[in-house]
């Protein structure tokens, strides 16, 4: 399928920093891989490693197709900028270091001055240990007009070759839907430069500064920049950032997403496709590269919810082991119903041990991911966090526990990464987590992370599994649900599900869904179907069931998460063993026309005095 390329291309594609481009609907970015290089002769294959915080390797994957530019000499301050930021971040389309080459063989255009850029079509994904490798086949190649020497070597990764040293800062600066403007910067500073200065350029160059701002994690600078006032955030088509500090050269970059205008493309002519900036707004984004794995969707065909409504404020509720009301009067459940469906992902797939950063930049991926196709709520599995490894727990709970405040908040930095993605795609993210409360013990409880930005403990489970969990956990002693999009989602943890009484509680409650993220061994799963087949049923609620992947040799996870809807029906299920998200949508249409004909809620009679 290649075209008539040189006979001597293998021969550029040596092992080296490339930078990958992806266009999804429009929506172009640039990424650092730090291994490019060719894989095969005859047909001519390239391939980038991708590391589990790139979202790119997500976004090859529903494109079908990348472009990669081996980077040059000069371009080592390009590939540390387009490696800091994730498209999520900020659009780096916009810096005047990014030039963009018109496609010839793909929708993708390609990274110019490097050593050589080439187009290519996916043609196998070849997961690793700790990087995914995304194999292509070339099918079109741009060479430079002269000799370019290629960057052997940059920052202080690797032995081979002398360090490129950087002096310029590289930025990028686009317009937020609230009517900010978001800079992001890369770049060396003197000794003690700290600070950044941000100054706006109109159409005809006349500055106006727009302040000072820190640093951010790893000496790099993102921040939200108020305008100034009067100025109208959709009258900077034309205006420019210049972003600066002590010690290094100013960097440029025009306003992204001013009008919603198109990408420059160089050499864009008749025939070729704009390259457009949707996908507006963004907070940090880290996502995972390996577990970006195929997403299944099931249930009725509707659009993604909107985002419109409530968004997950945590109602905490009584005792679900209270005693029933007295009197022998029916007992009424919550008369309101949801406006709309609810698009969820369950997400399907192994943690590492102890790893609380890696695990954060995992789900991160997953729920962007998820997002993108229209999930509002993402559910991963029980102590995702930190993994289902109690005897590793056991060892050293320091390592995986997540500090809260009193009032059930979480600060950890570490968290970044995932509050960035709920804040980006207004995603609620539900997770399971190792707690420890200041002078509290230890809690296996689940994670809220919400569109505001809010990290919050809504729920500790209740059931602990024997001695095993016993040994290490607290219980805890009050139910809870999250409202999101105007449904009511009670919230359980595996063996919380065994317990009739837990999803009946909810259900009293007003809730319309139970979810259960859960940790069940390998070959028990059957045992989840049944109780929430069940739940389901006996409660008119849809339920969800987050089982993980992996888990120590003794006890290993197999999946086979599934949703349930409030007939009992299945509405999705996940294959066992298959690393996957699960997307389905909880239909108010649906979970009406149910509860009209089992009218279980609505005719409970507790016993007469």
């Amino acid at each position: 399928m290649s075209r008539d390329l040189p006979a001597d291309l293998w021969k550029r594609l040596t092992s080296t920093v490339g930078l990958v481009c992806t266009n999804v609907d429009g929506t172009v970015n640039v990424m650092s891989a730090e291994w490019s290089c060719f894989v095969n002769k005859q047909p001519l294959y390239a391939a980038v490693a991708l590391g589990p915080r790139c979202v790119t390797g997500g976004r090859v994957e529903e494109a079908g197709e990348f472009s990669v530019t081996l980077c040059a000499e000069d371009q080592a301050a390009l590939a540390d900028f387009a490696g800091s930021f994730s498209r999520a971040d900020i659009d780096k389309t916009g810096s005047d270091l990014v030039g963009l080459g018109a496609p010839e063989a793909t929708g993708t255009p390609w990274v110019t001055g490097g050593v050589v850029a080439v187009e290519c079509l996916l043609r196998q994904v070849v997961p690793l240990p700790s990087h995914t490798l995304y194999i292509g086949e070339v099918v079109a190649a741009h060479l430079p007009d002269g000799p370019v020497r290629p960057l052997v070597k940059h920052g202080a990764m690797y032995a081979l070759g002398e360090p490129v040293e950087r002096t310029q800062i590289v930025a990028a600066a686009e317009v937020r839907p609230g009517g900010t403007l978001r800079v992001a910067a890369t770049g060396p500073g003197g000794a003690g430069a700290r600070e950044w200065r941000v100054t706006l350029l109109d159409a005809d160059g006349s500055p106006t500064p727009l302040g000072t701002y820190p640093s951010a994690l790893y000496d790099d600078l993102l921040v939200d920049v108020p305008l100034p006032a009067g100025q109208d955030a959709g009258a900077l088509s034309g205006h420019r950032v210049v972003v600066e500090r002590d010690g290094a050269k100013p960097g440029t970059a025009r306003v992204a997403g001013a009008g919603r205008g198109a990408a420059p493309v160089a050499g864009a002519g008749p025939g070729t496709a704009p390259v457009t900036e949707a996908g507006r707004g963004a907070a940090p984004v880290t996502e995972a590269g390996p577990n970006t794995a195929p997403v299944t969707e099931a249930g009725p065909n509707t659009a993604p919810a909107t985002e419109a409504g409530p968004n997950t404020a945590p109602v905490t509720e009584g005792d679900p082991g209270a005693p029933p009301r007295p009197g022998g009067r029916p007992v009424t459940a919550c008369p309101g119903l949801p406006e709309s469906p609810l698009r969820i992902a369950v997400v399907q797939t192994a943690a590492r041990p102890l790893d609380i950063a890696g695990n954060v930049r995992i789900a991160a991926g997953r729920a962007g991911h998820a997002a993108r196709r229209g999930a509002r709520v993402v559910v991963l599995p029980e102590l995702h966090l930190c993994s289902y490894d109690l005897r590793r727990l056991a060892r050293d709970d320091g390592a995986a526990a997540v500090r809260a405040d009193r009032s059930g908040q979480v600060t950890d930095r570490r968290m970044e990464p995932l509050v960035r993605v709920a804040a980006h795609h207004r995603v609620t993210v539900l997770l399971g987590a190792a707690v420890r409360r200041p002078g509290g013990p230890l809690t296996n409880s689940l994670l809220a992370v919400e569109p505001d930005g809010t990290v919050s403990v809504p729920y500790d489970k209740r059931h602990l599994w024997h001695d095993e969990e016993a040994a290490l956990f607290s219980p805890g002693s009050r139910a809870s649900t999250l409202s999101v999009d105007g449904w009511r989602l009670g919230l359980g943890v595996c063996y919380d599900m065994s317990f009739p009484e837990h999803a009946r509680a909810a259900a009293l409650t007003g809730a319309h869904a139970v979810l259960y993220p859960a940790a069940y061994a390998s070959g028990t799963e059957h045992r989840a179907a049944v109780y929430l087949r069940a739940r389901a049923l006996e409660n008119t609620v849809y339920t969800v069931f987050a089982n993980p992947l992996g888990g120590p040799a003794h006890r290993p996870c197999a999946g086979s998460s599934a949703v349930y809807g409030p007939d009992g029906a299945t509405v999705a299920d996940a294959p066992a063993g298959e690393d996957t998200t699960l997307v389905a949508d909880l239909d108010p249409k649906a979970l009406a026309a149910v509860r009209r004909h089992l009218r279980m809620l609505a005719e409970l009679r507790t016993a007469a005095r």
